[in-house]
């Protein structure tokens, strides 16, 4: 899987889950607007700092709440909690 840059205008939807430490039931979503040039980059980054779940796709795809319900967030770099 090769990197694909991303268009500079774009906001990116990171879906990540708190570490096991107060209540593991709970999950954030973080939105933040950045400029995202290699996103296995981000990737490899995220599996140094322990997260084993990532997934990278092409086109934004739907984020699920910490109850399995479907949300309208999307996002293309995912951090599945399991």
């Amino acid at each position: 899987m090769g990197a694909r840059p991303m268009s500079r205008d774009r906001s990116l939807l990171i879906a990540h889950y708190s570490l096991p430490i107060a209540n593991p039931t709970m999950s954030h979503f973080t939105a933040i607007r950045t400029q995202l040039k290699d996103p296995i980059a981000l990737q490899k980054a995220l599996a140094d700092l322990g997260f084993s779940q990532i997934e990278v796709h092409e086109t934004a795809q739907p984020l699920y709440g910490y109850q399995g319900d479907r949300r309208s967030d999307t996002a293309e770099i995912i951090v599945r909690r399991q």
